[in-house]
C-alpha cells in the first residue's frame, strides 16, 4: 500500500487519541471524581427524551403514566417544570381522553 507522510502519521495518531474509548488519565486528572446532575436536570432530560421518542405513540407506557402520577401526587419535581410542559400536557390529555370514554 501507499506509505504515509510523517504529517499523516501525526494526524492519524491524534485521531486515535481523540476517538479512544478509554479516557486518558493524564489529560483528565479529575476523571475519577464523578459529577452528578441535580435531580431536576436529570428529570428534565428524561422527560425530553421520552417525549421525543414517544410523541407519536397512541398509548403511553404504563411505567410513564405511573411516574407521572407519582410525581403529580408527590414532590412534583418535573410535573411543574416548564421545560417538561410538552410531555405533561400530553399525559394530562391522555388521562382526560380515557376518562371521557
Amino acid at each position: 500500500g501507499r506509505k504515509r507522510a510523517s504529517s499523516e502519521d501525526l494526524t492519524h495518531s491524534r485521531k486515535r487519541q481523540m476517538l479512544s474509548p478509554v479516557p486518558n488519565r493524564q489529560m483528565h486528572p479529575s476523571s475519577e471524581q464523578k459529577t452528578q446532575l441535580p435531580v431536576e436536570s436529570t428529570s428534565v432530560l428524561a422527560a425530553t427524551c421520552l417525549y421525543t421518542a414517544l410523541q407519536h405513540v397512541d398509548h403511553w407506557p404504563v411505567q410513564l403514566m405511573t411516574a407521572f402520577a407519582e410525581d403529580s401526587f408527590g414532590q412534583r419535581i418535573w410535573v411543574d417544570d416548564d421545560r417538561c410542559s410538552a410531555i405533561v400536557a400530553n399525559l394530562e390529555e391522555s388521562i382526560k381522553s380515557r376518562h371521557d370514554n
